[in-house]
């Protein structure tokens, strides 16, 4: 797929998401750290070259249009963590590893 190819697919991705009530633009920026800006340059038609930020951008939208299944040791994990803590422990956890992994600082809610 060349880049046009790429971007337009992203677009529609991101219409999609959108359209579907999946995720806001600034839903999105908050969650993987790209900017608005950006998001909304590719909806519109407005970046032409694909990079290593447009392509993680496809992925989160991939896994939001997709909403991958959760495999059974993670189910566990759930199930075993809530026989101690609250729903809102585990999101904070949940949150607080992903901000170690990715790097980025913690987004509060």
């Amino acid at each position: 797929m060349d880049d046009s190819d790429f971007i337009s697919s992203l677009a529609d991705k991101l219409r999609r998401i959108r359209r579907d009530g999946l995720a806001t633009q600034k839903d999105i920026e908050t969650a993987t750290g790209i900017r608005q800006e950006t998001i909304s340059k590719v909806i519109n038609g407005k970046r032409h070259r694909r990079n290593a930020t447009l392509i993680a951008l496809n992925k989160y939208a991939d896994m939001l249009i997709l909403n991958p299944k959760v495999s059974t040791e993670v189910t566990d994990a759930v199930v075993e963590f809530l026989t101690f803590g609250t729903e809102a422990d585990l999101v904070a956890s949940i949150r607080m590893c992903a901000s170690l992994a990715s790097g980025r600082p913690l987004n509060s809610k």
